[in-house]
């Protein structure tokens, strides 16, 4: 017997929306773990969904009362009039430029807030961590990094916003709460009245990773 709870639909505030379209894993490619000091997976088996390894995130949003809704299509087949928050988490795919200039617009013009997560993106460190495959009997190239920082970028290029390829690493502290940060980017360029927090942590790069 399966019971499931009906709900009325629950107000604009409390809806928040999970890019899943642009989250890829393994297989069919070689997408690369998100923290490079896991030595014990080393490839993205379990994507970056709100019911895996984000289990944790989505069940606090849920006890604070947020409602999360997940996207498997393109941007531009869903109206984001419906949601306060957009949650792109983690993406190792593009964007078409029609979804761009739809985000730019929501967010810009219509009131839609936009949280974004990325983790590394390095050209050296890509290289480094290919591997030969025992079964196929060929080397495997990553197909992007953590994150897909450059069709990231090419999104906050409309905000005059861009993500370094340092790989950081450590703790940093919101608030008085100390975080992990694990294999993380970090901004590199952002309007004169951006508010950025700052926090003291390692460039994996310089430690044997490149």
């Amino acid at each position: 017997l399966l019971r499931v709870r009906i709900i009325p639909t629950p107000p604009k505030s409390q809806r928040l929306l999970w890019d899943q379209y642009r989250n890829m894993r393994y297989p069919p490619g070689y997408f690369p773990r998100d923290d490079l000091r896991d030595k014990a997976n080393i490839l993205d088996w379990n994507a970056d969904h709100p019911h895996t390894n984000f289990k944790a995130l989505y069940q606090h949003l849920r006890s604070s009362g947020y409602y999360i809704e997940v996207l498997g299509e393109p941007l531009t087949c869903v109206d984001l009039s419906y949601y306060s928050v957009y949650l792109l988490v983690d993406p190792e795919d593009e964007f078409f430029p029609g979804e761009r200039e739809k985000l730019f617009t929501e967010v810009t013009h219509n009131g839609l807030n936009m949280i974004v997560f990325a983790d590394w993106y390095n050209a050296s460190v890509i290289d480094k961590i290919r591997f030969m495959d025992e079964n196929t009997k060929q080397w495997w190239q990553p197909e992007t990094g953590g994150t897909n920082l450059p069709a990231l970028n090419d999104l906050l290029a409309n905000w005059n916003i861009t993500l370094g390829a340092q790989v950081l690493d450590g703790v940093a502290t919101i608030g008085r709460t100390p975080v992990k940060y694990l294999s993380g980017t970090s901004i590199i360029a952002a309007p004169a009245e951006a508010l950025i927090a700052f926090a003291n942590l390692t460039d994996l790069v310089h430690f044997g990773l490149s």
